[in-house]
């Protein structure tokens, strides 16, 4: 499967759980069959899961999926109850990560576009680099960038950039 494949299966997952997430409890359910699911396959959820919870990896989970406004599949395990209620924590990476992939495949913009191209700030970007002086102290010093960060950086967290953000030539955060 190539990536538009993957972007797409990720997007029409995502798409279908945080749908469910909303209003699951309100959508008729359906056999697994009719929405292109194979009902065998699924139930290999529950065994998992269980296998988890029992080694004692997770305490309760819970697991809706949703295809053409019918669920078909939902699951609780451990002690979850289909009404508890989770911190969702980094899943807004996701939400996002697959709502940009979603404009990449409309063509809104490209994995190889320039942040630069969006954020003008980004246009001429220098990079710390490390020395020592005759005493052995360190010192920064900065150089231009070999290349643009491009929006494919962003996505891998290959763009030098950190949760500290800049730091001044003595290494301390500007």
């Amino acid at each position: 499967m190539g990536n538009c494949g993957r972007f797409a299966l990720m997007r029409n997952l995502l798409v279908f759980c945080m749908a469910g997430l909303l209003s699951g409890a309100s959508l008729p359910s359906g056999p697994p069959e009719q929405a292109g699911f194979s009902g065998e396959r699924l139930s290999r959820i529950n065994t998992v899961m269980q296998e988890q919870i029992n080694g004692g990896s997770l305490n309760g989970a819970s697991g809706l999926i949703i295809r053409n406004g019918k669920v078909v599949f939902r699951g609780t395990w451990g002690e979850y109850k289909p009404d508890t209620i989770v911190r969702m924590y980094s899943m807004t990476k996701a939400v996002t990560g697959v709502a940009a992939m979603m404009l990449s495949e409309e063509g809104k913009f490209s994995l190889t576009d320039p942040v630069s191209k969006y954020l003008p700030e980004f246009t001429k970007m220098t990079v710390a680099e490390e020395s020592f002086d005759a005493t052995g102290k360190r010192t920064y010093f900065t150089v231009p960038a070999q290349h643009p960060i491009t929006i494919r950086d962003l996505f891998r967290h290959t763009s030098g950039l950190d949760y500290a953000g800049p730091k001044d030539e003595n290494g301390v955060p500007a």
